[in-house]
């Protein structure tokens, strides 16, 4: 699956704190890219927070493009790395911290 296709579900909003916080649901590994319009100006380390199934992945498995632009998730790598198996209905969920 590629695009769209593999999103089943998808909800980005503004915390309290001033945190943008994207959720996604998954329905095949692989990659997921997020356009951050600047994210040339901001940091993996300091400024990003993934999670998956609510676990934090690790810092190696999130990287920015040869896009200047585009986040990259390496979904299928942290999916390995964390250890979980496939469920009743075999979706991801991701959630991004952006501050």
């Amino acid at each position: 699956m590629t695009g769209s296709a593999a999103v089943t579900g998808y909800d980005i909003y503004t915390e309290e704190n001033g945190n943008l916080r994207l959720w996604t649901s998954l329905k095949a590994l692989g990659v997921l890219g997020i356009y951050v319009s600047d994210l040339a100006t901001r940091s993996v380390r300091d400024n990003f927070l993934v999670l998956i199934f609510g676990k934090p992945i690790p810092v190696g498995c999130v990287r920015k493009s040869s896009d200047p632009h585009v986040l990259e998730i390496d979904v299928e790598e942290a999916w390995k790395v964390s250890g979980e198996k496939a469920g009743w209905s075999n979706e991801v969920s991701i959630e991004v911290f952006m501050h």
